[in-house]
């Protein structure tokens, strides 16, 4: 089963809203990237990371560093909850509002809490 291959403009086009970086990892196989343990927070946060399966990746991205004024970000060395639109959506859920700011139901009010007060708890 093939990837879909997308450019740089179309990530950055996809882009959540105060999101910080362009994420990527870099595996021998795209089997291999999803049963990466740090692909795992991205999806939970809605935030795509680019599948990088080529030899020659690893040193373009690196070398590369910045697109479009976005920083380009490892998963494996960054943690997701540092992200812009992870903050914001955190910031948003503590106020009882959906990332768009939009008012949460109460029921999804009461997860934010449950969230918040394990977070505090670690």
């Amino acid at each position: 089963e093939s990837m879909p291959r997308i450019s740089l403009d179309e990530y950055k086009d996809r882009m959540k809203a105060n999101q910080s970086h362009i994420y990527y990892i870099v595996t021998p196989s795209k089997a291999a990237a999803f049963e990466s343990p740090y692909l795992e927070q991205y999806k939970k946060e809605g935030l795509e990371v680019l599948i990088l399966t080529e030899s020659i990746d690893e040193f373009v991205m690196t070398n590369l560093d910045t697109y479009a004024k976005h920083k380009l970000q490892s998963i494996e060395t960054f943690d997701a909850q540092y992200d812009g639109y992870v903050q914001h959506k955190t910031k948003m859920a503590a106020e009882g509002k959906d990332a768009d700011g939009n008012e949460l139901s109460e029921e999804a009010k009461e997860e934010a809490k449950k969230a918040r007060d394990l977070a505090v708890s670690k």
